[in-house]
C-alpha cells in the first residue's frame, strides 16, 4: 500500500511540478552533502545509498524528477511531466558513475520504470472504482497492456481494480465479437461479487466475503492469460476438462461460441477453487455449504432491471432456486448473460 501511494504521489506531483522550482543556483558538476548528490540537467537530488531513498526536484520546464535505487542497487532517474494533452508522461534514465556522472535515456515511457521497480507498478485507476465504465487514460492503457503481456497480476489488489481491468480488456477485444470480459465486468461490480469488497448492508456473511475476495484473486491469472492471448493472437487454443466431465475445446471458436466456452472454463476453475478453499481452510461440508448457500441467497442483491436480476427471474425463480455451489447453475447464469450481451 505504501508503494501504491508513492506512485499515486508521483502522478500527483505532475500536477504540482509546474508550480515548483528546487535546486536553482547549483552549477553543473557541483555536489552537496560530501559529494553524495547527483547533478542532473543543472538540478540536484540528495541520495542516501544505505536507505535507497533519494530526493526529488524539478527543472525550469516544471518536470518532476526522482531518483530510485532498484533491487539490484542500480540507480534510475524517473522524470514525470504533463504533455500538451495534460496527460502525465514518464521518462526513465540510467546513471553511470564509473568516472563521472553520465545520464542516458533508456525508454520514453513508464514501462522500463515498471521493469526496474515492479512493485511500484501497482494498478492506478482513474475511475471512481468498480464502475466498469471502460474509460481509461493513456497511462492506464499502457500499464494494463504491459501487465497483461507480462502476466503481472500482483498490482491488482482488490475486486474493484480487477473489475476495472476486465472493463479495459473488453475495450481491447470487443471488436472480435467477444462479450465474456464485458460479462466479467458486470458480475464483479459492487452489486455483484464486488459487494465483498465493501459495505453491503450485511447481505453477505464475513466468511462469504473472504471466500469471494480470495476466489476473485484466484481466477484472475487465468482470465489475464486468456486476455493476453486474445489481444495478441485474436484466438484461444487448446482444450480443458470441464467440471461436468466434458472435454471442451477452444480451437476454432469465435464470437458467442468462444464466450460460452470461456464461461465453462472459468466455472470449472470456480469448482476447483471451492474444493481447494474448503481443504486449505479445514472446513467441513456444513461450513462450506453455509458459505455457498449465503452467496446463493444474496442473488436478490442484484439491482432490479439489470441483466443478472432478469436472469434470476427467468431461470431461477427470482434467485430462490439458484445454487452457487452447482456448476450447471453457474454456467446457465454465465451463458444467459452472454446471450443478453450479444442481443
Amino acid at each position: 500500500m505504501k508503494k501504491k501511494i508513492y506512485i499515486l504521489a508521483l502522478t500527483f506531483f505532475c500536477l504540482l511540478c509546474s508550480q515548483m522550482s528546487f535546486g536553482q543556483g547549483i552549477d553543473e558538476g557541483d555536489t552537496m552533502d560530501g559529494g553524495n548528490s547527483l547533478l542532473v540537467e543543472g538540478y540536484w537530488g540528495d541520495y542516501n545509498p544505505q536507505l535507497g531513498e533519494i530526493d526529488s526536484w524539478t527543472n525550469d520546464e516544471g518536470h518532476f524528477f526522482k531518483l530510485i535505487e532498484n533491487e539490484n542497487g542500480d540507480i534510475r532517474i524517473v522524470e514525470s511531466y504533463l504533455n500538451s494533452d495534460q496527460e502525465c508522461e514518464f521518462k526513465t534514465y540510467r546513471y553511470h558513475d564509473d568516472v563521472e556522472p553520465i545520464i542516458t535515456e533508456i525508454y520514453d515511457d513508464i514501462l522500463i520504470y515498471c521493469d526496474y521497480f515492479p512493485e511500484l507498478c501497482e494498478y492506478v485507476s482513474d475511475s471512481s472504482g468498480g464502475g466498469g465504465s471502460g474509460s481509461v487514460s493513456s497511462n492506464i492503457n499502457t500499464i494494463n497492456l504491459h501487465n497483461t503481456l507480462t502476466n503481472y497480476t500482483l498490482g491488482y489488489l482488490n475486486i474493484s481494480q480487477r473489475n476495472d481491468y476486465y472493463a479495459w480488456v473488453n475495450t481491447q477485444v470487443s471488436s472480435q465479437g467477444i462479450k465474456w470480459f464485458e460479462a466479467a465486468d458486470i458480475v464483479t461490480r459492487p452489486w455483484g461479487v464486488g459487494a465483498a469488497d465493501g459495505f453491503n448492508f450485511g447481505v453477505l456473511m464475513n466468511s462469504s466475503e473472504v471466500f469471494l475476495r480470495e476466489g476473485n484473486e484466484y481466477l484472475f491469472p487465468f482470465n489475464m492469460e486468456n486476455a493476453k492471448n486474445l489481444i495478441t493472437t485474436g484466438e484461444l487454443t487448446g482444450s480443458f476438462l470441464s467440471a461436468a466431465g466434458e472435454v471442451i475445446s477452444f480451437d476454432g471458436k469465435t464470437g458467442i461460441d468462444l464466450d460460452y466456452a470461456m464461461v465453462e472454463f472459468e466455472q470449472t476453475k470456480v469448482s476447483a477453487f471451492i474444493t481447494e478453499y474448503q481443504n486449505s481452510n479445514g472446513l467441513n461440508d456444513a461450513e462450506m455449504n453455509a458459505i455457498l448457500d449465503d452467496i446463493s441467497a444474496s442473488m436478490w442483491w442484484a439491482i432490479p432491471g439489470t441483466y443478472v436480476s432478469d436472469i434470476m427471474t427467468d431461470y431461477f425463480n427470482g434467485g430462490s432456486d439458484f445454487d452457487f455451489g452447482n456448476y450447471q447453475d453457474r454456467v446457465i447464469l454465465g451463458q444467459a448473460l452472454i446471450d443478453k450481451l450479444h442481443q
